[in-house]
């Protein structure tokens, strides 16, 4: 998947960035049905241009509980020799998940909610992740899944043409005109575009309430 980020110029004083059947041979064996919905999908698999000799060294259950545990993690990436990578969702942009054997050691365990009341296919598993009120969906692929979100706490929109785009606010204290606005989003790398939704748009409205109050509350102080 291929995020867009783009910024779109807003007044004089703020600015957004745009920035069982089907399971047989399947690699998938184990479910960890735990508090409701939220549970862990393990996988025989590996995570790519992920080190797992970089992790600690806990046995594969106790890898699983922590990333369960842990209310930011969303993979637990580990191997038979108890090696265990945890990623959390603030630190991970992209993650490309290879499924594979056990002949290779390597197990994935994600993060996500499924039905409590029946066991979905393989082929149709919506798998997830939410964190903070943000859900973003993994996609699956021929050999494995990917996972992509936007930097840092950029805010994730999906179009109709199937675009991607990452928003984000920024606050200056003076009026800068449009063509500063460009310069501005260039420098960073982004582009200046417009809303193309409802939903876009309500996010901005709850933007400019956010920095509103937050100047307001400023005022008073001083």
């Amino acid at each position: 998947m291929h995020l867009n980020y783009n910024l779109i110029f807003l007044h004089l004083i703020l600015f957004v960035g745009v920035c069982n059947s089907g399971w047989q041979n399947k690699t998938i064996f184990f479910y960890n049905i735990v508090l409701g919905e939220l549970k862990m999908m393990k996988i025989f698999g590996m995570v790519e241009k992920v080190d797992i000799q970089s992790g600690n060294i806990i046995s594969n259950k106790e890898c699983v509980d922590n990333c369960f545990e842990q209310e930011d993690c969303i993979l637990a990436f580990m191997n038979l020799d108890d090696y265990c990578v945890l990623l959390g969702f603030n630190q991970t942009e992209h993650l490309t998940v290879l499924e594979n054997t056990r002949a290779e050691r390597y197990m994935v365990a994600i993060k996500t909610t499924l039905p409590t009341d029946n066991c979905p296919s393989y082929d149709n598993l919506d798998l997830f992740v939410t964190f903070n009120g943000t859900s973003i969906s993994w996609k699956k692929t021929e050999n494995g899944w990917t996972f992509d979100k936007c930097v840092g706490d950029w805010t994730m929109f999906h179009r109709e043409n199937s675009d991607v785009v990452c928003m984000q606010t920024f606050n200056f204290s003076k009026p800068i005109t449009r063509n500063e606005s460009i310069l501005f989003c260039e420098g960073m790398g982004y582009k200046l575009t417009g809303v193309a939704s409802t939903d876009e748009s309500s996010w901005l409205r709850s933007e400019i309430c956010y920095f509103s109050k937050k100047k307001n509350s400023s005022y008073r102080q001083s």
